[in-house]
């Protein structure tokens, strides 16, 4: 999760983060669900893709949990968003709203005991 931040918004930049429950993949379906969800089918990387198929569930079984904040939060609300990371086999998931309005997901893959950034997803804007 550090790794998105920094590369979002940079520690000097940001006066504080919200970190929320784990990223979801969802499951496309019959039914729509809300805008810039992350899906397996927006991954490129045709391992990753599968990983995330793995776990992906229905936009109606995604759960939200009352983000924790970090840093300086006057306001009560962080235009930094990051939700802790989602793992399936050697990848990891997480999913970020940035300051400036991008809402997308980074996606890691672990060899040799370090995770490193492989792709990352712009899911749209707020």
């Amino acid at each position: 999760m550090d790794a998105v931040v920094a590369r979002e918004v940079g520690l000097a930049t940001s006066a504080c983060v919200a970190v929320g429950g784990p990223t979801a993949i969802v499951k496309l379906g019959a039914e729509d669900g809300t805008p810039a969800m992350l899906t397996a089918q927006a991954v490129k990387n045709a391992q990753a893709r599968r990983a995330a198929q793995a776990i992906a569930k229905s936009w109606h079984d995604v759960q939200s949990e009352k983000p924790q904040i970090y840093g300086d939060a006057r306001s009560g609300n962080c235009a930094m968003h990051v939700n802790g990371p989602a793992y399936s086999e050697d990848f990891a998931f997480v999913s970020y709203a940035s300051p400036g309005g991008e809402m997308g997901a980074y996606i890691f893959r672990k060899t040799d005991s370090r995770w490193q950034i492989i792709e990352r997803v712009k899911l749209g804007y707020w």
